[in-house]
């Protein structure tokens, strides 16, 4: 029959247990964080201590005292490693941690747990046993021998080891981060300090560490709901972190803040909900300047720019978002990476200002030296005269080209934009928009690509590569035929066109090979080839220009797959 005590002690056992328990399974649950799984183990250690620690209580006999009190140093061995496993990977020291380091970590439980279940032959675990009662609960009481010391100290060490880890981390972290640590201490320390009463000898043979798991355990619960600690590594950042110029936010799976550096809080506090931001929500925190929700949700990475007052001066930012992955593998969360491009905007605009002044200067010319040509053209000259009037027609025709060619690549730098598009109708598109041109010059076009082709990555200015690759071959190369075919590859569509005109000069061809424009070719047509080179390489295509079999030039473009 159980007296108060004895019912008190076992409400106090089950307590601790279902509410360790319970934390770990709603932390493995929740298997987006990246330590649910060890936490998962340590806390099922814990659990089985606890509950079996029960059992040895509420045994009717001898034999189940004594089997249970041998049993639940299973969890009492094990307990320690996973706590020490845990902390290696939530200090960002995770690369320890192999099957050959839990292995060895394991060699002194299993060498304790052969003794005690060999005691009988030795003595070595315990020297001597006492069932003991207590209100009508039982436990052994026993007389500690050297293995039992073996387990202890190997034991105090791997926790100790734990806590000067976290310790360590933690002093190099942002001030946020003593909030878990003060969290993981409670969750730590407590239990612990129930360990070293019942082996120094205050309590009188009951081990109440199990029943100081129930703090612990509400603690812990604390911080993973309020706190997410178990969402994020602690990693040493005081020469990684803290002096890197750009603004770094690290965000969970929830987009919840969960660290960031210097330049990240003082972007933060530009903002009018800036506050204590660890924890919240990024777009809530920006929400009033810019919503990074969109481009977070979109797959991979991207690349985004705002604005926003600093110091009272606008600025130009350009944010860099991509997933935060444990050992390249798992996606863990989210990073952003905050440049102050201001400089480089304002370098822009400059530029972009002086290069519409000149284009329109150089356009207003060419348009006056077009209109002398046309009022020669009505003028009777001999005819060896005229054919270098149709040349310089021509000639200035191809320039004013060049000139909305180069306007169209600056349009075009400023799309961040890529869609699935059909590589089959860019091709159809652009043949119907140049036949015109092409009937003028009488020139064959022929095309040849299978019914279904896979869509490709890319924007508008696709159409405008293959337009201008066509209507540069049909007007400067005197051909009389044109073959376009399209290819699906297993990682790639390759889109060739070529002709039966004059070939290109190798300085054209290295162009396409990744050598650096320099003006030498502009006789040759230079210009437009390296701008058009520049839209394939906006798309993120390969071109390869290379002597057809036809006779002529040969432009081979791969396109990614979509």
């Amino acid at each position: 029959m159980y007296r108060p005590e004895g019912v008190l002690v076992v409400v106090l056992f089950l307590c601790s247990g279902v509410s360790i328990l319970t934390l770990s399974i709603s932390v493995y649950r929740n298997k987006r964080s990246p330590l649910s799984r060890i936490f998962f183990f340590l806390g099922m250690s814990g659990a089985f201590w606890v509950f079996a620690h029960l059992f040895e209580l509420v045994s009717p006999g001898s034999f189940g005292t004594l089997l249970w009190g041998k049993l639940k140093y299973l969890g009492i061995a094990t307990l320690p490693v996973f706590w020490l496993v845990f902390a290696l990977q939530y200090t960002g020291r995770g690369r320890y941690v192999t099957w050959k380091s839990i292995a060895l970590l394991l060699v002194v439980p299993i060498i304790v747990l052969f003794s005690l279940w060999t005691n009988s032959y030795h003595h070595l675990f315990y020297r001597e046993l006492v069932i003991k009662d207590l209100g009508g609960v039982t436990y052994f009481y026993s007389v500690f021998g050297p293995f039992f010391w073996l387990s202890a100290v190997y034991d105090y060490i791997l926790v100790f080891s734990g806590v000067v880890l976290i310790l360590y981390s933690l002093a190099d972290l942002h001030r946020t981060y003593w909030k878990q640590a003060t969290v993981i201490a409670v969750g730590v320390l407590i239990p612990l300090l129930g360990s070293v009463l019942y082996v120094s000898g205050p309590s009188p043979g009951l081990d109440i560490t199990p029943v100081l798991f129930l703090p612990a355990s509400i603690s812990l619960t604390f911080g993973v709901r309020n706190f997410h600690f178990l969402d994020a590594f602690l990693i040493g950042r005081k020469t990684v972190f803290q002096k890197i110029s750009n603004a770094i936010f690290v965000l969970d799976q929830d987009r919840n803040i969960i660290d960031l550096n210097r330049a990240g809080e003082e972007l933060a506090e530009e903002t009018e909900r800036y506050g204590d931001i660890i924890g919240r929500d990024v777009g809530d925190v920006f929400s009033e300047k810019f919503d990074f929700s969109e481009v977070i949700d979109s797959e991979g990475e991207a690349v985004t720019e705002f604005k926003l007052a600093k110091n009272g001066e606008e600025r130009h930012f350009q944010a860099q978002i991509g997933p935060l992955r444990e050992n390249g593998e798992n996606q863990v969360g989210w990073i952003i990476i905050v440049r102050d491009v201001t400089e480089h905007e304002k370098t822009r605009e400059r530029k972009d200002f002086l290069n519409n002044l000149l284009r329109q200067d150089l356009g207003g010319k060419y348009r006056t030296i077009q209109g002398y040509l046309q009022l020669l053209e009505e003028v009777d000259l001999p005819d060896e005269h005229r054919e270098y009037l149709r040349r310089a027609v021509k000639a200035g025709g191809e320039a004013d080209e060049i000139l909305e060619l180069a306007k169209k690549l600056e349009e075009i730098e400023e799309v961040g934009w890529v869609a699935e598009r059909d590589i089959s109708k860019i091709v159809e598109h652009v043949v119907e928009q140049i036949s015109v041109s092409a009937e003028r010059e009488e020139v064959e076009i022929v095309e040849a690509y299978p019914e279904a082709v896979a869509g490709v990555r890319g924007d508008y200015s696709l159409d405008v590569l293959f337009s201008q690759i066509l209507k540069t071959r049909i007007l400067s190369s005197e051909c009389s035929k044109i073959v376009i075919e399209v290819e699906e590859r297993e990682e790639n569509v390759l889109v060739s066109v070529e002709d039966d005109g004059e070939r290109l000069v190798d300085a054209i061809k290295n162009l396409f090979s990744g050598e650096v424009y320099r003006g030498g070719t502009a006789g040759a047509g230079g210009a437009r080839y390296y701008m058009l080179r520049q839209i394939a390489e906006h798309n993120n295509a390969d071109i390869e220009v290379r002597d057809s079999e036809l006779g002529g030039a040969r432009f081979d473009v791969l396109l990614q797959k979509a």
